[in-house]
């Protein structure tokens, strides 16, 4: 049946309402960048939002970590994590907040080139030196001579080894988590994945069930800022130490829930999700008449300039390490904070309203500190405290992303109608794609798809659910029936 025939498709993991994006508790600066991009873009506004917080994030992460409280410092890096159909038009949208980023590494690039020249000298001529002494130690131990003296020189020489340059690099996209560490343990210890293709982190080998947990608990580990000791059998161990890390992600919701599927249990029991800011905004795709590029962007190019001034204040870095400016919270802010902590922790008891994502909500007061320390820093730069007024804002834009992550995840939930759609989909999509066919026989269904559908009940839920997103639809009389899908379905899976 043609397209036309079906009603509009709308994803699967909405559970609740769809609070709007509380954009006013963005900083002014920020706010206005972000209202003239989503004009231009038309994307959801969150999915903009969280462009420029993720861009924002990575700027400031080198310079400063956030003391909570007495004993509590961190970083202030960030995990967002968009969940929405491809073509929502993220990559538009970290585009345009990129600019400042993507100069400044060009220019680290141009200014270090001198500094590489001399140390790929200085190499060659290490290299010589040690390629000499190992000459003279074959030498005299053919001739039967010691080579005590020449094996001490050869040590020394082995300290000296040339250390290169530095070069500040922030932004990765396809990188496994392993590369990452390494890359931030030698080359730069501050870097984003920014990326409308959240393969990087939930698919590929490095989620693959040998590499799953390494890969998690390394991810954890950076988010948290924490020392990692990376040992390797066939290469060179490598220690990250003071590492600052920010990922700003889209996710399509069939590639999450399938992630879920398979490593939700351990996702979930190990904190991987707690610490990302999640968001499922409604989609905009259908209602982006063409606007063509406005003449000058003014809010955009005053963060921009904001952004770069704040990249090219000089790091501080003790042997590889970063070592960020400590800010810390004004007294009434600090009371903000601590009531804020306090009024999140009241709701996860058994009956409380955060009860079924207490991992995400126990992260929640880290992040308003992070997102309170950023909106500090770009108001006032690296120094002083932080006031009351950024932690009320953060605190208003993690609560709406608590809101979020709980719609999502009680989405995703295995006893739901949304995670059983899901499943039925895939099922659906999969023996539509190998047929050649639109639709398959229900008795099929029943007896070769996933064990949880089978059920009569069950599966009817599912299909329902399917139909009312206009996904697919139950069509035929008894005996005859079978479950047709969306077309659409098929050309998104491509």
């Amino acid at each position: 049946e043609n397209a036309q025939h079906w009603p509009p498709m709308r994803p699967l993991v909405s559970t609740g309402t769809n609070q709007p994006y509380p954009v006013a508790a963005l900083p002014d600066e920020l706010r206005l960048a972000v209202i003239e991009a989503q004009s231009f873009t038309q994307a959801p506004v969150a999915l903009v939002a969280c462009s420029a917080l993720a861009s924002l994030s990575l700027v400031c992460q080198g310079l400063v970590d956030v003391q909570r409280a007495p004993g509590l410092r961190g970083p202030v890096g960030l995990f967002t994590l968009v969940i929405a159909e491809s073509g929502e038009r993220k990559s538009s949208s970290d585009g345009l907040f990129r600019p400042a980023i993507d100069q400044y590494e060009r220019d680290q690039v141009t200014h270090s080139k001198p500094a590489l020249l001399a140390h790929e000298k200085a190499m060659a001529a290490w290299e010589a030196r040690i390629a000499g002494v190992k000459d003279r130690i074959r030498k005299l131990a053919k001739d039967g001579d010691p080579v005590d003296a020449a094996e001490d020189e050869l040590a020394a020489l082995f300290r000296e080894r040339p250390v290169p340059p530095r070069v500040a690099r922030l932004l990765y996209c396809d990188v496994t988590s392993e590369a990452l560490a390494h890359s931030l343990a030698t080359e730069w210890p501050s870097g984003g994945i920014l990326s409308a293709e959240a393969g990087t982190v939930f698919g590929g080998h490095a989620m693959s069930v040998e590499s799953v947990m390494r890969s998690m608990a390394l991810l954890n580990s950076l988010w948290d800022g924490a020392r990692i000791v990376v040992d390797r059998r066939n290469s060179e161990s490598f220690v990250v130490d003071g590492a600052r890390l920010t990922i700003g992600l889209q996710v399509q919701p069939a590639a999450l829930l399938a992630f879920l599927d398979k490593h939700g249990t351990l996702a979930r029991g190990i904190g991987f999700l707690a610490r990302y800011l999640f968001a499922c905004p409604a989609s905009t795709q259908g209602t982006r008449a063409f606007r063509a590029p406005p003449m000058s962007w003014p809010g955009l190019e005053r963060l921009a300039v904001h952004m770069r001034q704040l990249l090219d204040v000089p790091v501080t870095l003790d042997g590889g390490r970063l070592v960020p400016i400590v800010l810390h919270f004004s007294a009434v802010a600090q009371e903000v904070w601590i009531k804020t902590h306090d009024i999140v922790e009241s709701e996860l008891t058994a009956t409380g309203e955060l009860a079924s994502i207490r991992d995400v909500a126990s992260k929640s007061a880290d992040n308003v500190a992070r997102l309170a320390c950023i909106f500090h820093v770009l108001r006032h730069g690296p120094a002083g405290e932080i006031g009351p007024e950024d932690v009320v804002s953060a605190g208003k834009l993690v609560a709406w992303h608590l809101q979020e992550a709980k719609r999502f995840l009680q989405g995703a939930d295995p006893s739901n109608a949304h995670s059983n759609a899901e499943k039925l989909e895939r099922f659906l999509v999969a023996k539509c794609g190998s047929s050649g066919n639109l639709s398959v026989p229900f008795r099929y269904v029943q007896q070769f798809a996933p064990h949880s559908l089978r059920e009569a009940t069950v599966l009817n839920q599912a299909i329902a659910e399917l139909a009312r997103n206009g996904r697919a639809r139950l069509r035929g009389d008894a005996g005859q029936r079978r479950i047709e899908i969306n077309p659409a379905l098929m050309s998104e899976g491509q």
